[in-house]
C-alpha cells in the first residue's frame, strides 16, 4: 500500500548518517477486485476508481472506492485503499471506521494508528493519542515523527518536562536537529517559560532563517511587549528576500501585541510536526504522500497557512487548479502569506481562463503592496499569454528595476522580456536581452533554444544558432520542441539528411506539433521523398496550426514543393 509503506519507509530520521533515504516506490497497488471476492457492483466501482485514479481526480476515485467497499465489504485490500484515498482528499472522518477495522487486522499499520491518534488529539484525548503512537514500530519515519507527537501530546496533558524529553531524540540527528530546537521553543512558549523560549527561538533563527523562525520569533517579541524588535526582525528578512511577497510583516505588526503565536495550543504544535514531515516527504518527489500528512495538520489546524500553500502548491503541480485556488483564497488575511497567495490566485485565474479578473487583481494588490518582482512578473506573464507584448514588456522591464542585482531568477527577467521583444521589435532589444539571459545563466536550455532558433528563422549566425541549439539538446535530450530546432538549423545549413534524422526524433516527441510536422515535410521533401513530405503538410494542417502557417501549409500541398530554403532551392 504506497501511503502506509511511504510512513514506515520516507524518512530514516534515526540514521547515523542523517540522510534519508529515497522514498517509497509512487506506483499505486490497486487491490484485486475479482468475481470471487467481490460483486459486479463492487467491480464496476472499483474500476471506475481506477479510471478517476489514472485521471489524477483523486476525490472521484475516493468515492468510487468507498462503494466499492461498501459493495464488497470483507475485501482487505479494497479497504486499505479506501482508507488512503479517503485520507488523501481530507475525509479524515470518513476514514476512522476503516482505521479502526485495518488496526484491528494490523494492530501496528503505521497510517491508520497515525489517524486514530491525530483524532484523538483533535478530541483533547491526548493519553489516547499516546497509545496509538507507540502502537507504530520505532522505526523509519517514526523515528522523526514520533518524538514530535508524543511531545505534544504530553504538552497537552501539561507535562512540559516530559514533552521536552521526548524530543531529546532528535539532538542526536544533525539534520533534525534545529527542528527538535524549534518545537522545543514553541512548547517552552505555550508553557509561559518565556526566557527558554525566547533563547530557543534565537537557536532556531540562528540555524535556519525561514519564513516560520522569523514568524515564530517575531510573534514572540509582539506579545512579549518588544515591539521594535519584532520590526527589526522582519526588516531583516525583507532586506535578505527583496524580491518577492512570500512575508508580509504588515499584517502581524497591525495586530501588534495581540498577534497569537505559531502554536497556541497541543494540537497546533501536532499539526507543524505534520507538516514537518510533509515537508520532507515532499521535497523527496512524493506529492501524494505529503497531501496526506498536510491533510491530518489541516485536520487539526483548518486555518495552518504554510501547510494550505504547500497543498495548494501540490495541486498545482498536479494539474487541480480550481482545488488549488479554494486553498489558496482560504488563507486569511491576517496571515503574512496572505499576499503571496492572492497572487497564485491571480494566476490560478489566468489558468482557468478568467484572465481579466486575475488583472484586476494584481491591480489592487499593487495599490497595498507596491513595488514588488512578484507582482510585476505575474502581471507580465499573463499579458504574454494574453499575447499582449508591449504591456508585458513594460511589467517584466519594471520586474528588471526593482530586482536585487543577485536575484537567482533574474535571467528569466530578461529572457521574457527578450520573447515580448523578439514578437513585437525590435530585434536588436530582443537579441540584447537573449544574450544577457544567456550569460547569466549559460546551461539553461529554454534560452539556449530560443535564442538559436530565432537566429535560424532569421537565417543568420546559423553555425552559432547550431552550436546553441545543440548544447541545449544535450542538456535535454528529450525535448521535443529543441530537436525541431536543432533539426531546422541543420535544414538551414543545407544538411537535410541530418535534419530528417532530427526532426524524425521531435516527431516521436511531439507527434501532433503543427510546427514540426511542417518542417520534417520540409525535410523529406528536399531529400527525394516528396510522398511522406506530402503526408507531413498534410498532418500539420490538421493539427491545429496557427493562422499564419496555413495559407504556407495549403501552398505547399497545392504546388508539391516548400518555400525556397537559404540555398535558393525549391
Amino acid at each position: 500500500m504506497i501511503v502506509a509503506g511511504a510512513l514506515a519507509l520516507t524518512v530514516a530520521a534515526c540514521s547515523s548518517s542523517g540522510t534519508p533515504p529515497p522514498p517509497a516506490a509512487t506506483a499505486h497497488h490497486r487491490p484485486a477486485v475479482t468475481a470471487t471476492s467481490g460483486t459486479a457492483r463492487a467491480l464496476g466501482s472499483f474500476l471506475a476508481a481506477n479510471v478517476a485514479e489514472d485521471s489524477g481526480d483523486s476525490g472521484t476515485a475516493a468515492s468510487y472506492y468507498a462503494r466499492a467497499l461498501a459493495a464488497d465489504p470483507d475485501n482487505p485490500q479494497l479497504l486499505s485503499h479506501a482508507f488512503t484515498t479517503a485520507l488523501l482528499v481530507g475525509k479524515v472522518d470518513q476514514s476512522l471506521p476503516m482505521a479502526r477495522r485495518l488496526l484491528t487486522e494490523d494492530p501496528h499499520a503505521p497510517l491508520p494508528a497515525l489517524t486514530l491518534a491525530i483524532v484523538a488529539a483533535h478530541d483533547g484525548r491526548f493519553t489516547e493519542t499516546r497509545s496509538y503512537l507507540a502502537a507504530i514500530p520505532v522505526e523509519g519515519a517514526n523515528g522523526f515523527l514520533e518524538p514530535l507527537l508524543n511531545a505534544w501530546a504530553l504538552a497537552g496533558l501539561h507535562r512540559p518536562a516530559k514533552a521536552l524529553a521526548a524530543l531529546k531524540p532528535l539532538s542526536a540527528n544533525r539534520i533534525l536537529r534545529p527542528l527538535g530546537i524549534y518545537h522545543a521553543a514553541l512548547i517552552d512558549d505555550l508553557m509561559g517559560r518565556r526566557a527558554a523560549a525566547e533563547r530557543g527561538y534565537k537557536r532556531t533563527l540562528s540555524a535556519m532563517f525561514n519564513v516560520r523562525s522569523v514568524e515564530a520569533l517575531g510573534s514572540f517579541y509582539q506579545r512579549t511587549g518588544q515591539l521594535d524588535r519584532a520590526r527589526a526582525l522582519y526588516r531583516r528578512y525583507a532586506l535578505l528576500h527583496p524580491d518577492g511577497m512570500a512575508f508580509d510583516s504588515k499584517p502581524l505588526l497591525l495586530a501588534g501585541g495581540a498577534v497569537p503565536p505559531v502554536a497556541a495550543n497541543a494540537t497546533d504544535g501536532m499539526a507543524e510536526s505534520l507538516f514537518d514531515m510533509a515537508q520532507v516527504v515532499r521535497d523527496s518527489g512524493n506529492g501524494d504522500v505529503a497531501m496526506v500528512f498536510l491533510r491530518l495538520a489541516l485536520y487539526l489546524r483548518p486555518q495552518f497557512p504554510l501547510a494550505q500553500m504547500m497543498a495548494a502548491n501540490i495541486l498545482e503541480t498536479q494539474g487541480h487548479t480550481d482545488q488549488a485556488l479554494a486553498f489558496y483564497r482560504d488563507i486569511p488575511a491576517t496571515s503574512p502569506l496572505h499576499a503571496f497567495a492572492q497572487v497564485r490566485v491571480a494566476i490560478g485565474l489566468d489558468e482557468t481562463g478568467e484572465s481579466k479578473a486575475a488583472l484586476a487583481l494584481l491591480d489592487r494588490l499593487a495599490k497595498t503592496h507596491g513595488n514588488s518582482v512578484d507582482l510585476f512578473v505575474a502581471r507580465g506573464d499573463i499579458l504574454r499569454r494574453l499575447k499582449r507584448y508591449d504591456a508585458a514588456r513594460e511589467a517584466y522591464t519594471e520586474a528588471i528595476k526593482v530586482a536585487p542585482p543577485d536575484l537567482a531568477q533574474l535571467w528569466a527577467l530578461y529572457f521574457s522580456r527578450g520573447v515580448c521583444f523578439e514578437r513585437t521589435g525590435p530585434w536588436s532589444k530582443a537579441e540584447a536581452d537573449l544574450l544577457h539571459a544567456l550569460k547569466l545563466q549559460p546551461d539553461q536550455p529554454a534560452v539556449l533554444n530560443y535564442l538559436g532558433y530565432s537566429w535560424v528563422v532569421r537565417n543568420i549566425h546559423l553555425h552559432r544558432a547550431e552550436a546553441l541549439i545543440e548544447r541545449a539538446e544535450r542538456l535535454s535530450p528529450q525535448d521535443g520542441a529543441i530537436l525541431d530546432s536543432l533539426g531546422w538549423a541543420q535544414y538551414h545549413l543545407g544538411q537535410y539528411e541530418k535534419a530528417v534524422t532530427t526532426l524524425e526524433r521531435a516527431v516521436e516527441f511531439k507527434p501532433e506539433d503543427p510546427t514540426i510536422n511542417e518542417h520534417l515535410g520540409d525535410a523529406y521533401w528536399r531529400v527525394g521523398w516528396q510522398v511522406e513530405a506530402r503526408r507531413q503538410w498534410t498532418r500539420a494542417l490538421k493539427d491545429g496550426p496557427a493562422p499564419e502557417q496555413i495559407e504556407g501549409l495549403k501552398t505547399r500541398l497545392k504546388t508539391g514543393a516548400p518555400p525556397a530554403d537559404a540555398h535558393g532551392q525549391y
